[in-house]
């Protein structure tokens, strides 16, 4: 009875990179960065470890189960959360609802990274970047969505926000994911003065130069 309970069970689950995968049917494929995942068929189950280093600054940071998501394209609008899954289904719009607990965890996944740029392709439902208190995208996050993708040439401002800190995030972040053709550039001051990383992609970690320095962010 026990041989033939695990012969039906095998078929449903497949290990993959230390992760967990539930199917329906048969055992999803794994889904290389930049193409489409099935949604509907792939489950991503958090594994042990994987949180991020600590930054190296004395910046106060956020408090323990923190998790925000800032909405660009209505009024800047913030609402935190007490997980990182639950942010995740916040900024996609309810398109990602199993994401890992552990937000290093997911930003190493890259079925998680594939299933974030579609939801903006399915529903319009972007995110331009996810920006952490620790190295290695761990610790606390913010995730900044909105209606449409950036442009591309760097030339132009896509979205802005100029005061971190009228939100609780300033002084923060060291290290960020970013998303829909978007590049971010973090601002030592409030709008947009003093020192700049200038727009770059993602980082695991900001740099000394601005690590828990940041106070306002532009993407294009």
């Amino acid at each position: 009875m026990r041989r033939s309970m695990m012969k039906m069970l095998l078929p449903a689950l497949t290990m993959l990179g230390g992760l967990c995968i539930a199917s329906n049917a048969s055992a999803a494929p794994s889904v290389r960065p930049g193409s489409q995942p099935a949604l509907g068929d792939v489950q991503i189950a958090p594994t042990p470890g994987g949180a991020g280093q600590p930054s190296t600054g004395s910046a106060p940071k956020a408090p323990a189960g923190r998790h925000c998501v800032v909405d660009l394209s209505h009024d800047n609008a913030m609402t935190c959360h007490g997980s990182f899954a639950e942010a995740i289904a916040d900024a996609t719009g309810g398109r990602i609802t199993n994401a890992p607990g552990k937000p290093g965890d997911a930003l190493r996944d890259p079925r998680f990274n594939a299933a974030i740029e579609d939801a903006g392709r399915r529903d319009g439902q972007y995110v331009t970047s996810i920006e952490f208190v620790d190295g290695n995208f761990g610790g606390q996050s913010v995730a900044f969505s909105t209606d449409h993708a950036c442009t591309g040439p760097t030339s132009d401002v896509d979205y802005e926000y100029p005061n971190l800190h009228a939100i609780g995030w300033g002084d923060l972040i060291s290290s960020y994911r970013t998303y829909s053709g978007c590049w971010v550039s973090h601002f030592e001051h409030t709008t947009f003065g003093g020192t700049s990383t200038g727009y770059q992609s993602t980082r695991n970690y900001i740099g000394n130069a601005m690590n828990d320095l940041t106070s306002s962010l532009r993407w294009s």
